[in-house]
């Protein structure tokens, strides 16, 4: 089961600032710890990271295919396990439930300003180390 529940676009890299710096561990899991609260898991069993391109980052996460003339923007991708549920509008006269997404997978991917550009639920891990090398925290909330 997979559930792509928001996506959003961000600027293009021609547009971002010069002298953004990039984000450092104790800033990914911060952002990746609000993220898992906000999804009902506020403790996650594990966090992981890998800097990569938001077009093979969609495609590994969702299969989504991310045209960009330039390659793709870099970013982060951060994935968590743990127990989520994800609240979001249904159509009206909607079955009950159909508001909610649950997994035991949240990723996103994060720009080096700490934008959130695309987001999943899910209810298997991805293999990450196939876009890089990959940070990897157990029981981040105790960081």
């Amino acid at each position: 089961m997979f559930a792509l529940v928001g996506v959003r676009a961000g600027m293009r890299p021609d547009e971002a600032p010069r002298n953004y710096t990039t984000l450092d561990a104790a800033r990914l899991r911060a952002a990746a710890l609000r993220v898992a609260a906000l999804n009902g898991d506020p403790r996650p069993d594990s966090v992981e990271w890998v800097r990569t391109t938001d077009g093979r980052a969609d495609r590994l996460m969702s299969g989504a295919r991310i045209l960009s003339a330039d390659g793709g923007q870099s970013v982060y991708l951060v994935q968590l396990r743990g127990k989520f549920t994800t609240h979001h509008g249904a159509p009206a006269g909607a079955p009950a439930g159909a508001d909610t997404t649950t997994g035991t997978v949240v990723w996103f991917t994060i720009l080096d300003d700490g934008e959130t550009r695309s987001f999943g639920v899910q209810s298997e891990p991805r293999d990450l180390r196939t876009l890089g090398a990959v940070h990897t925290e157990a029981d981040p909330a105790e960081e």
